[in-house]
């Protein structure tokens, strides 16, 4: 099969959530698949960041349109077609999205769509003006309806589009997300001394990984730390948050350390290992990596019990009501205060890592490509 993929998510030269995703499962398929020829689609005006995917059966089709240009004239003429535009000299017999994204393509081709959730739908009021409008003007239900398979990454997710998008069943295939090996690997004391160092980090701090923005409920984050910090025993710890910082989304004043820059996977193995403990009481999630990639590093994790993260996590993570500050505040002085508590979810946690897995997740994604192609 000659397979176009879409690699816009790939532009942002620091990739988090879609973009992580987007890499991470084309480097699984293109690695277990030699008999598929993969055609990789990319516009902007800088494409000097996309990862080069170095295989026989991989050709990367990169253009320059002006980008908002491009993607009003598919908006709303349905020009150019994505496919004429990189299969001059053979047919695509699919297409693969791995996030909803403006497009033009031929009706018969088949398209394949990763929904990652529905937060833009269900609960907008996190969303800027900005991506509401892009929202507003990329219509994902329009284009899911147009998609012969759609993959969710959650069950959670997947009862979401059949009760909000009222998408039937049939067409979803429910497909985890992995984890990168990386992250179980043992790090030695001198990498973890290396990156204390270079982020400047305290002895003791619970950390948070995440776009700093009212769905990863930061608030609360701060407030609960603050009731920690009233207390002589936590006066020595810190809190660490990482992740891009939202200008709109003013963070309370507090006694923690904020680190805005991106921080690149080989370097947050060894941030998840030297954490206390890794807290992520999120509102909504469609998946949810960062606390996974915590467990996979044998750090105790908090999180909500909301959206598609009890069913991730399971019994491997203290999971609480993120609409309750006490209940985050508890969980941290019961994990903080309790070895066994804490040897006994660092054990679960990464044994529950250990079920989420890239090549499993591309291969669960070829298949639903053999299935669209029958």
């Amino acid at each position: 099969m000659n397979i176009g993929i879409d690699i816009r998510s790939l532009l942002d030269p620091h990739p988090s959530g879609v973009g992580e995703y987007t890499r991470e499962i084309l480097e699984a398929l293109f690695r277990i698949d030699q008999e598929n020829h993969y055609h990789l689609f990319a516009n902007a005006a800088d494409t000097s960041h996309i990862p080069n995917f170095n295989y026989p059966n991989v050709n990367t089709h990169l253009f320059h349109y002006p980008n908002k240009l491009l993607n009003l004239s598919m908006r709303f003429f349905n020009f150019p077609k994505i496919d004429a535009l990189i299969s001059k000299h053979y047919a695509l017999d699919l297409f693969f999205f791995p996030n909803i994204n403006f497009a033009a393509l031929d009706k018969k081709i088949p398209a394949i769509t990763t929904v990652h959730d529905l937060s833009y739908h269900l609960v907008p009021s996190f969303y800027s003006l900005k991506q509401r409008i892009w929202h507003y003007l990329v219509k994902p239900k329009k284009h899911l309806c147009k998609s012969s398979a759609i993959i969710s990454a959650s069950n959670h997710t997947c009862k979401d589009l059949q009760k909000h998008f009222k998408i039937a069943k049939e067409l979803i295939t429910p497909i985890h997300h992995g984890i990168n090996n990386n992250f179980f690997q043992e790090t030695n004391g001198f990498e973890l001394q290396q990156i204390k160092i270079k982020y400047n980090l305290p002895e003791k701090f619970i950390l948070f990984v995440g776009d700093q923005n009212e769905r990863k409920n930061i608030t609360t984050i701060i407030e609960a730390f603050d009731l920690l910090k009233e207390k002589d025993e936590f006066k020595d710890l810190h809190l660490v948050m990482v992740g891009k910082q939202n200008k709109g989304y003013p963070l309370p004043t507090t006694n923690y350390q904020l680190q805005t820059s991106y921080v690149p996977r080989e370097d947050r193995r060894a941030l998840y290992t030297l954490a206390q403990a890794f807290i992520y009481p999120s509102y909504y999630e469609g998946f949810g990596l960062p606390p996974l990639e915590a467990m996979a590093c044998g750090t105790p994790v908090i999180a909500s019990h909301t959206s598609s993260l009890g069913e991730i996590l399971g019994n491997s993570a203290l999971l609480i009501d993120p609409y309750n500050v006490k209940d985050l505040y508890r969980a941290l002085e019961q994990l903080l205060t309790d070895s066994t508590l804490r040897a006994k979810l660092r054990q679960r946690g990464r044994i529950q890592a250990l079920k989420y897995t890239w090549d499993r997740a591309a291969r669960e994604t070829l298949a639903v490509f053999k299935v669209v192609k029958k």
